[in-house]
C-alpha cells in the first residue's frame, strides 16, 4: 500500500506499507481517522501517523471469515458480516457490531438465511442515521423496518416499531436530520421522523412505474430527495422546511446514471438510447422564474461517457468513460467550459474531499478483483492462482497500471506507472472529517500564502544581493592586497638592483 499527499498542486510520498498476508479488503473510516484491513479472516484497525500505521485493534471472529465491513458515520462502531471458514450447515453466518475502540461485540445476530453466500446480502445491512453521534440505526426486513438506539441497542420504541412496510425496496437516511425515506414495491414513498416514528409525508407513485428497480438519492444538504426509476425521476423538495412538494421528470429512454450536485440544487443524468449516443442532461431546482420546479439547463450527446463525478465543492463535474474510453471531461457548469483529457483504459476515478483534485487509475479486471476478494495464497509473479499461471494469463498481464492526479481544470499534476506484477486493486482518498473551506476563504488563504512567498522571495533576493556585495568587497580587498604585495615586490626588486649597481 502506498499513500500520497497532495497540497497546492504538489505531491509527496508519505509511506509505503506492506502488511503480512494477503489483504482481502482495505477501507478508510468515514472521518479518515482509521484504516481497516481484512486479512486472515479477521478485521484489523490501523491508526495514522506521519511515517507508519500502527495496529490499534483486532476484531476476532471465531471460526468465521470476515467478508464485509462497514463503519458507523461517527466511527464509534464497526459492523462485520462473516461466514464460516469451513462450510457447515450447523454453523450460520454472523452479523456483529463492535465498539471500535474496545473491539467488544455490542450485539450479534445469526444470519442463517444468508448461508448460501454473502452475495445475497443487501449491504450494508445496518443503515446508520447520519451524524457523528451514531445515535440510531435501522435494519430492513422483507416487510418491516426496525429502528434501534445505541444507548441500549434495543428498539427505539415499541410504538410503531418495527414499522410495517410491505415489500421494502429501499431505505435511506437524510444526511442532515433524523428522518429516513422508505420505498416499497407498491410504489409508496414515505418520510418518517425519528424518534417519534411519525410519518411526515407520503406519495403514491403512478401504477406504470417499475418500482422494483427504484433507487433513492438524498441531496447532501437534505433539502431534496430524488427517487429514480428506469424512465422517471421524482423529486421531493422543501423537506427541511416541511413544505414538501413533488416534481416529476419523465424521459423516453432508460436512465443509466443519476447524481446530485453536492450542496447545490442541480443534478445530472445519463440517458441511454437504443441506436444512438447517450444523452447527458443537467437540471436545476432553482432556475429563475421556476423555483422548486425541475428545469433543464443543459443537454448534449456523448457516446464516450458512462460515469458522473461531481466535485464535492459543486459546480464542477467530470464526465468520465470508465468502461472502455478512458475519457475525462472536466466541465464547469457555470462557465460552460469543458476540458477533455484522456487516461487510456482508466477504470476508476475519484475526487479528493476538498474537490480540488481528481485521481484516475487503471485497476485490475473484475475477475482479478474477485480473486483478491476471496483471497489468494500469494501474489508472487510466476505463481499459480486457482491453477492459472499469472505470468502468462492475459487477465494478469495487461498493460502497466497508471495512476494520474488532475487539477480541477484538468491539468495533469502527477503520474505514476505501477508494475503489472503488482496490480492496482483499489483507489481511495483519505476522507476528511473537518469542514472544507469555501472558495472565498480559500482564495484569501492562497492570496496570503502568495504574499508570504513573495516576502520570502524578496528577503532571499536581498540576502543574495548582500552576499554578492560582500563577495565583491572581499574580492576587491583581495585584489587590492595582491596589488599592494605586487608593488612591494617591485620596489624590493628595484632596491636590490640599485644596491647591486652601486656595488
Amino acid at each position: 500500500m502506498e499513500l500520497l499527499e497532495i497540497r497546492r498542486n504538489k505531491y509527496k510520498k508519505l509511506n509505503s506499507y506492506i502488511s503480512l498476508g494477503v489483504i482481502n479488503d482495505l477501507q478508510w473510516s468515514p472521518l479518515g481517522s482509521y484504516l481497516l484491513s481484512v486479512r486472515g479472516g479477521d478485521a484489523f484497525l490501523s491508526g495514522f501517523k506521519q511515517s507508519y500505521y500502527p495496529n490499534l485493534q483486532r476484531y476476532h471472529h471465531q471460526d468465521h471469515e470476515v467478508k464485509l465491513a462497514d463503519f458507523s458515520p461517527g466511527e464509534k462502531y464497526l459492523v462485520t458480516y462473516s461466514s464460516p471458514k469451513l462450510p457447515k450447515k450447523s454453523i450460520p453466518s454472523e452479523l456483529q457490531i463492535f465498539d471500535v475502540r474496545t473491539a467488544i461485540p455490542m450485539v450479534g445476530a445469526m444470519m442463517g438465511e444468508y448461508d448460501e453466500g454473502f452475495a445475497k446480502v443487501s449491504w450494508p445491512l445496518i443503515r446508520w442515521a447520519q451524524g457523528k453521534d451514531d445515535k440510531y440505526f435501522a435494519t430492513l426486513g422483507k416487510n418491516s423496518i426496525s429502528v434501534y438506539e445505541t444507548n441500549t441497542f434495543n428498539l427505539l420504541s415499541e410504538k410503531k416499531n418495527p414499522m410495517e412496510v410491505e415489500d421494502v425496496v429501499d431505505m435511506c437516511w437524510s444526511p442532515t436530520e433524523s428522518i429516513f425515506a422508505v420505498l416499497n414495491v407498491c410504489g409508496k414513498v414515505a418520510l418518517v421522523e425519528i424518534p417519534s416514528m411519525v410519518e411526515l409525508h407520503n406519495e403514491q407513485l403512478p401504477d406504470d412505474v417499475d418500482v422494483v428497480n427504484g433507487k433513492m438519492y438524498w441531496q447532501s444538504n437534505g433539502e431534496y430527495l430524488a427517487v429514480k426509476f428506469d424512465r422517471y425521476v421524482f423529486i421531493l423538495s422543501g423537506i427541511r422546511d416541511r413544505d414538501i412538494q413533488i416534481e416529476v421528470l419523465e424521459v423516453n429512454k432508460k436512465i443509466h446514471a443519476f447524481a446530485w450536485e453536492p450542496t447545490g440544487h442541480r443534478f445530472a443524468l445519463i440517458i441511454h438510447r437504443s441506436h444512438s449516443s447517450p444523452i447527458i442532461s443537467f437540471y436545476s431546482m432553482q432556475k429563475p422564474g421556476s423555483l422548486g420546479k425541475v428545469s433543464e439547463i443543459a443537454t448534449f450527446n456523448d457516446k464516450e461517457v458512462d460515469t458522473l463525478l461531481w466535485s464535492p465543492r459543486g459546480n464542477d463535474i467530470v464526465l468520465a468513460g470508465l468502461k472502455g474510453s478512458g475519457i475525462l471531461k472536466f466541465f464547469d457548469i457555470e462557465k460552460r467550459v469543458m476540458n477533455k483529457r484522456e487516461h487510456p483504459k482508466a477504470t476508476a476515478a475519484a475526487w479528493d474531499p476538498t474537490g480540488r483534485y481528481l485521481a484516475s487509475a487503471y485497476t485490475i479486471s473484475p475477475d482479478m478483483e474477485k480473486g483478491f476478494k476471496y483471497g489468494f495464497n500469494t501474489l508472487l509473479l510466476g505463481d499459480h492462482i486457482n491453477g492459472v499461471n499469472i505470468e502468462t494469463n492475459p487477465v494478469y498481464t495487461r498493460a502497466t497500471n497508471v495512476l494520474n492526479i488532475w487539477s480541477l481544470e484538468g491539468d495533469k499534476l502527477y503520474s505514476k506507472s505501477i508494475l503489472k506484477e503488482y496490480p492496482l486493486l483499489q483507489l481511495n482518498w483519505r476522507p476528511y472529517g473537518g469542514e472544507i473551506v469555501d472558495n472565498e476563504t480559500l482564495n484569501s488563504q492562497l492570496k496570503q500564502m502568495e504574499e508570504e512567498e513573495e516576502e520570502e522571495e524578496e528577503e532571499e533576493e536581498e540576502e543574495e544581493e548582500e552576499e554578492e556585495e560582500e563577495e565583491e568587497e572581499e574580492e576587491e580587498e583581495e585584489e587590492e592586497e595582491e596589488e599592494e604585495d605586487y608593488s612591494k615586490e617591485i620596489e624590493s626588486a628595484r632596491a636590490a638592483m640599485v644596491v647591486i649597481l652601486e656595488g
